[in-house]
């Protein structure tokens, strides 16, 4: 579940409280945050995506894969730690070979392909057991230089919650 929280922000007053529930089970699905823009956008122009999470629970793991270009392809970035407390500034790398797909077998080499045309963004955690909350703050777009821009594109955020789910009971 997703919810705006007065809790643990580091930009402004308000942080994205996300409760969430996992289990180590085979072909289980891991918690995922599901951020669709109304048309495709651009992160061509950066070099990565930053923000701030505050974990009150164990050590878990997250990871961003983005759904690009016009036959909607599947493309994971490297996991990154998050910490119990405060992590600042994790970094999402958007250039060089920082991210898996099919066409790579799902092993990371590959690069974040048709970055001109991204239509969707999941995070998602692993290494999760049992219930959770994390608490996401400041996204941001980092560009080469000192371009940073916060969200995407400038616009509004908004997202959902386990997407997948959504997905299994339409099939």
């Amino acid at each position: 579940q997703i919810s705006q929280s007065g809790s643990y922000s580091t930009e402004k007053s308000h942080s994205l409280r996300v409760d969430y529930q996992g289990y180590f089970t085979p072909n289980s699905s891991s918690p995922e945050i599901l951020y669709t823009a109304p048309g495709p956008f651009s992160l061509a122009p950066y070099s990565q995506i930053q923000f701030d999470v505050y974990n009150p629970g164990p050590p878990i793991q997250m990871d961003m894969s983005f759904i690009t270009g016009p036959s909607a392809e599947w493309i994971e970035s490297n996991t990154v730690n998050i910490v119990p407390g405060w992590n600042h500034n994790v970094v999402i790398p958007l250039l060089g070979n920082n991210f898996k797909s099919a066409l790579t077998a799902w092993k990371i080499w590959d690069t974040l392909r048709n970055a001109n045309r991204v239509s969707a963004i999941h995070v998602k955690l692993f290494n999760v057991n049992g219930r959770g909350t994390i608490y996401l703050d400041n996204i941001r777009l980092v560009g080469s230089g000192s371009q940073q821009e916060e969200g995407f594109g400038g616009e509004a955020l908004s997202f959902k919650f386990n997407p997948s789910e959504d997905r299994k009971s339409t099939r």
